[in-house]
């Protein structure tokens, strides 16, 4: 396999900061930042922010592949670059949960690291892409339900204002 010789990565830029704002239907939305970017990367769904960090990660060979990319069309495998693609308006609103990513490996077809909670101070390793995703949809199920139970509650404290206003 080829690759392009390593090359100095600056400690900065290995870790990137995801901000979730929305988590419908278990789809996240929101910006990934990282100083390789001019401004954050907004991200509408899972795919997206896998193509952005797989594409951050490649733009800086850091860390180095451990195997090529594989495609039906063995001719023609697509190279993307995905960091403006997904450009539009940024998320609004209240952010969910911020993670820390640190991607340490990209060995067997998949990424080893630690991912942060910044909110709830929890960090953990992670052996593989799938499981990243199942470490943040568990903080992020996790505070989804808190902002729904906030929210129900000042809806409730409201009526019970507005009626004994009347």
């Amino acid at each position: 396999m080829p690759t392009a010789a390593p090359t100095f990565v600056p400690q900065k830029v290995k870790t990137s900061i995801l901000k979730i704002y929305s988590y419908k239907d278990r789809n996240p939305r929101g910006i990934l930042i990282n100083p390789c970017f001019k401004e954050g990367a907004s991200f509408q769904n899972l795919t997206q922010l896998l193509f952005l960090i797989e594409d951050l990660q490649n733009g800086l060979n850091y860390p180095q592949k451990g195997m090529d990319d594989r495609s039906f069309d063995k001719k023609n495998i697509p190279q993307p670059s995905v960091r403006n693609a997904f450009r539009g308006a940024p998320p609004s609103g209240k952010c969910l949960a911020t993670f820390q990513v640190n991607i340490l490996f990209r060995q067997n077809a998949s990424w080893q690291g630690n991912v942060v909670w910044t909110e709830q101070k929890v960090e953990s390793p992670f052996r593989s892409t799938w499981e990243l995703i199942m470490l943040m949809d568990g903080a992020l199920a996790r505070q989804a339900e808190s902002a729904e139970a906030d929210s129900t509650v000042y809806r409730h404290i409201n009526r019970n204002t507005i009626e004994r206003n009347n």
